[in-house]
């Protein structure tokens, strides 16, 4: 690694991001991950509850978290620019419009608060700077359906299918959008890569 890298592990809900930060910073010496606001989203448990009702505040409660996070994430690059230091990052702001184009989708959320909430992301996006690098994640959201199982997220145990392959569907076209900015990384996670592959893909070692 020859400089400072900020890279983002993204992938659908259950495809393993967590997991893959966090043996990927105990691996990587030096490097510095930022967990998704999960466990801190006081809104989480009522959106899974009542969907309609919690969507867009839950959205807007994300990106916020997210936007202040990369923010964090610039500052500190900006600070150690001398010190060659990874930043992983568990899932961007970027993905954020994803999961409200597939709450749209499904009758969820009103057309109004898509654009507004839009229209907010379009305007904390112009002080942002892309990562260097986004590995994408993918597998079948049926694997990522049973991982979520498996996991026992209370919250989560009512989550669908159909869900799940609409936001799969947005993540390809995201990707797709975003590799025109940055470099991404598609890696098929069906079953799980070792670590020091993915690093090497990273840093950009054959």
């Amino acid at each position: 690694m020859e400089k400072n890298l900020f890279v983002v592990i993204s992938g659908n809900i259950g495809v393993g991001k967590t997991e893959l930060v966090k043996k990927l910073n105990e691996t990587i010496e030096g490097s510095i991950k930022f967990k998704e606001p999960v466990k801190q989203n006081i809104y989480l448990e009522d959106f899974y509850r009542d969907t309609e009702k919690y969507a867009f505040i839950m959205q807007v409660y994300l990106l916020n978290a997210r936007f202040r996070q990369h923010k964090q994430i610039q500052k500190e690059i900006e600070k150690n620019h001398n010190i060659k230091i990874m930043y992983l990052q568990d899932r961007s702001i970027y993905e954020d419009t994803i999961f409200i184009d597939a709450l749209l989708e499904l009758d969820k959320i009103q057309l109004r608060d898509v654009k507004t909430y839009k229209d907010l992301f379009e305007n904390m996006k112009e002080s942002l700077k892309y990562p260097d690098v986004i590995v994408y994640l993918k597998t079948d959201p049926q694997i990522c359906l049973e991982r979520i199982k498996e996991r026992g997220r209370e919250c989560e145990k009512n989550i669908l299918l159909e869900y799940l392959q609409k936001l799969q569907n947005h993540y390809d076209k995201l990707m797709n959008e975003l590799s025109k900015y940055t470099r991404v990384i598609i890696l098929d996670w069906t079953c799980f890569m070792d670590v020091s592959e993915v690093y090497k893909k990273i840093i950009n070692i054959d």
